[in-house]
């Protein structure tokens, strides 16, 4: 097992923090990407469920009028 000189040392840690850094930003475009969709879907199906009621009430207000 040989030792490590300084220069690849550095470099290693270097590589190190490129690597972390990267992978923060690939997890946080993907955790920000599903977030997304999920908002998304909460949103629709939020919508769906809003159209629905609205269009019962205005069969409703329909057939009383």
């Amino acid at each position: 097992m040989h030792e490590l000189d300084n220069d690849s040392c550095s470099n290693l840690i270097m590589a190190k923090g490129i690597l972390m850094h990267y992978w923060g930003l690939i997890s946080n475009r993907i955790a920000s990407f599903f977030l997304s969709k999920i908002l998304i879907t909460i949103a629709v199906s939020t919508m769906g469920l809003f159209s629905v009621r609205l269009s019962l009430s205005m069969k409703c207000v329909y057939i009383t009028q």
